[in-house]
C-alpha cells in the first residue's frame, strides 16, 4: 500500500480555526451617555487642545466655548 502525503497546513491554520469556533460569551454595549452641556468657561484653545491667551492670537483656527473661529492677519 502506498502512503499518500498530504499537503501541510499553513501556520495560521490553527489560529484561524480556533477563532472560527470561538463562542462569544457576553456582548458589550454602551450603557449611558453623558449628555451634560459643554462648559462655557470663556477660555480659548488651539486645535491641539492647548489653552492660549485669547487677547494675543496669531493667525489660525481656535476654539472658544465649543465654537471654532478663524483669526486672520
Amino acid at each position: 500500500m502506498k502512503h499518500i502525503h498530504r499537503k501541510e497546513k499553513p501556520a495560521y491554520y490553527g489560529v484561524r480555526s480556533a477563532l472560527r469556533h470561538r463562542a462569544i460569551e457576553k456582548a458589550t454595549d454602551i450603557r449611558a451617555v453623558d449628555s451634560r452641556p459643554s462648559t462655557k468657561d470663556g477660555v480659548t484653545y488651539d486645535l491641539s487642545g492647548r489653552r492660549v491667551d485669547g487677547l494675543t492670537l496669531s493667525p489660525g483656527i481656535y476654539i472658544k466655548e465649543g465654537k471654532k473661529f478663524i483669526v486672520g492677519k
